[in-house]
């Protein structure tokens, strides 16, 4: 039925656009036709083929439906805007509702980070509309055309120089107050001390005027590596979502803070917001709680009173255990009574500290700056060992509100890691929470297993087991 749905709202969206085109077309037929005009035939090349903003737009992930199969919920946003924000999709109305944008997040969100995420934006686009420009500029001039290509490098320098000039004298008018304020103590203070180092002294603002080309450039390079994009500067959208088990609702995780939406609601609500990185994982059977995952923790929140239970603490390593696992995972079954938890380990080593990272670095040499500088990076090869982490796995029965914590049982599955290349699915659970079931692959062994274990037994029992056929000696 789901399938259907999603079939028909494709099959719709096609005809609507098909009927767009048909109706230009007959107006365009039907239309006088006008004298013709003289179009140069400039051939199309691959700067502007392979753009540096792509054509494409983004997909949308992760559809979900409700409970009754009415709303559909998805992750999705327009071409160029960062992000991935939740849509949903009513199936009897036809009508989408989206709930998150930077617009409706002003909510929870901080002006300051909005202006911010905003700015950082239009940083996104300026750079990658000079990007594309200078690409083609380039094409231009291999093919013999004028083409003034440090146009850019001029435009950034004049804009950088009343960058400088503002600067200095924002600097000169508050030395100057607090020197009518304080006297010349205030400007002693701020100055550098005689035996001060030059990252840290911080020297004085000079005047643009009196700057060389050559000193420009560099405080050019050093304004653009200060300010160059990094994942977190854009807007991030929705993470994830979780629908209701049985109502029409579901709850949304936007920068760590959890937010809830109702059927027939025009916007979702805050719902909880501890200062940490909350995750909702799902919902219990009756739809009274809803379990959620930290860092370290599985909490459970009454959504009622908005209460906050702890149902597992940060799991306890003894003294004497060199793998310190901490939660990844948490997988609960739909009738709500067990859970499983994922849990990784960094590598150690017989002296009990962390292992380095796997792999090797390689040095790089920059030429760009009027000092050649190098820089490490990660270099992975082949033949390089990995570094996998210990993983564990536990079941254990989520307690009831109110009753005391029980002690923490032991892993039902184990794996020590290390320079392997060992592949684990997520845990599921059947429907009735009566049995769970994971898979392992093993690359090196070409060995694949299946486990199937039920709650309360110590391990799963590996149900199958198979391995990829050898290959054919031609020698005999």
């Amino acid at each position: 039925m789901k399938q259907w749905i999603l079939t028909s709202l494709a099959l719709a969206t096609l005809a609507t656009g098909l009927g767009v085109s048909e109706g230009s077309l007959a107006q365009t037929s039907t239309a006088v036709v006008a004298a013709p005009v003289a179009v140069t035939n400039r051939p199309l090349t691959l700067e502007q083929l392979f753009r540096a903003e792509p054509y494409r737009g983004e997909a949308a992930k992760d559809a979900r439906f409700s409970a009754s199969g009415r709303y559909v919920a998805y992750l999705w946003n327009p071409f160029g805007e960062p992000g991935s924000d939740l849509y949903v999709h009513d199936t009897q109305t036809g009508r989408t509702l989206r709930l998150t944008s930077p617009t409706l997040m002003a909510a929870v969100e901080t002006p300051e980070n909005l202006e911010r995420y905003a700015k950082k934006l239009q940083q996104k686009r300026d750079e990658t509309a000079e990007r594309q420009a200078r690409e083609e500029a380039q094409a231009a001039y291999l093919r013999g055309e004028a083409v003034d290509l440090e146009q850019w490098e001029r435009k950034a320098i004049e804009a950088l120089k009343v960058e400088l000039a503002e600067r200095k004298a924002r600097d000169d008018a508050r030395k100057a107050a607090e020197k009518a304020a304080w006297g010349d103590a205030a400007v002693a203070a701020s100055a550098p001390a005689s035996g001060a180092s030059a990252p840290e002294a911080k020297k004085p603002v000079k005047d643009p005027k009196d700057m060389a080309l050559w000193e420009l450039r560099d405080e050019l390079k050093k304004k653009r590596e200060r300010e160059k994009l990094k994942p977190e500067d854009l807007y991030p959208g929705v993470s994830q979502f979780v629908w209701a088990s049985k109502g029409e609702e579901l709850v949304l995780a936007y920068r760590g803070q959890l937010l809830r939406w109702k059927a027939g609601s025009e916007r979702a609500e805050p719902l909880l917001a501890t200062g940490r990185t909350l995750k909702p994982v799902a919902y219990a059977p009756d739809d009274q709680f809803l379990i959620v995952q930290d860092e370290t923790r599985v909490l459970r929140v009454r959504l009622a009173t908005a209460g906050i239970e702890v149902i597992n603490r940060e799991l306890f390593n003894p003294d004497d255990e060199d793998r310190k696992f901490k939660i990844a995972q948490t997988a609960v079954s739909e009738d709500g009574r067990w859970m499983a938890l994922v849990a990784n380990a960094p590598l150690v080593g017989a002296d009990g500290k962390p292992l380095p990272k796997p792999g090797r670095q390689v040095e790089i040499m920059n030429f760009n700056d009027r000092w050649a500088t190098a820089k490490k990076v990660d270099r992975e090869v082949s033949d390089d060992k990995r570094g996998v982490p210990s993983m564990a796995i536990y079941i254990r029965k989520v307690p009831t509100p109110g009753a005391a914590p029980e002690r923490q049982p032991q892993p039902v599955f184990t794996h020590p890691g290390g320079d392997s290349w060992f592949e684990i699915s997520p845990v599921v659970w059947a429907r009735d929470g009566s049995v769970y079931a994971f898979t392992t692959f093993e690359r090196e062994k070409d060995q694949f297993r299946v486990y199937l274990g039920k709650p309360g037994e110590a391990k799963p029992e590996m149900v199958l087991e198979r391995r990829a056929p050898s290959t054919t000696n031609w020698s005999t």
